[in-house]
């Protein structure tokens, strides 16, 4: 049998959390995890548009600027 839940520790101080719902979930909680799946991605997503937008901010900062006549 499966494991539902899984947890993992990395030696970096991070850790992984897994979950894989069984199939006997009926529909609308399945749709429920799919929905907060989807919510987990949009805040990557957030945190990754938050560190380009660091990097952008450096690189103008960073930059020389020549003035062309």
């Amino acid at each position: 049998m499966d494991k539902i839940f899984d947890f993992e520790n990395k030696d970096d101080g991070s850790f992984a959390f897994y979950f894989k719902p069984p199939e006997i979930l009926d529909k609308e909680t399945r749709q429920h995890f799919l929905t907060s799946q989807k919510e987990f991605f949009m805040g990557i997503r957030s945190i990754l548009d938050s560190i380009i937008e660091r990097v952008d901010k450096k690189e103008d900062e960073d930059s020389t600027k020549i003035e062309v006549s």
